[in-house]
């Protein structure tokens, strides 16, 4: 069984690592979502968590 940990601000269910990490895949969360566990004392953005590389970048990047 996955562990439901996260929460989305305005959202009342909860959800694992791995669903959180699709979602963000999909494009279903952005980098300006907010997102908590019940060990946080506050709310951060995807975009200021580990969660960020999972974000679909919006321009061309070349290596």
């Amino acid at each position: 069984m996955k562990q439901q940990i996260w929460k989305i601000r305005g959202i009342k269910e909860k959800y694992s690592d791995e669903e959180l990490v699709e979602m963000i895949k999909q494009g279903s969360l952005s980098g300006n979502t907010y997102i908590a566990t019940g060990d946080m004392k506050e709310w951060i953005q995807i975009k200021d968590s580990i969660y960020q590389f999972y974000l679909k970048e919006k321009t061309n990047e070349t290596l």
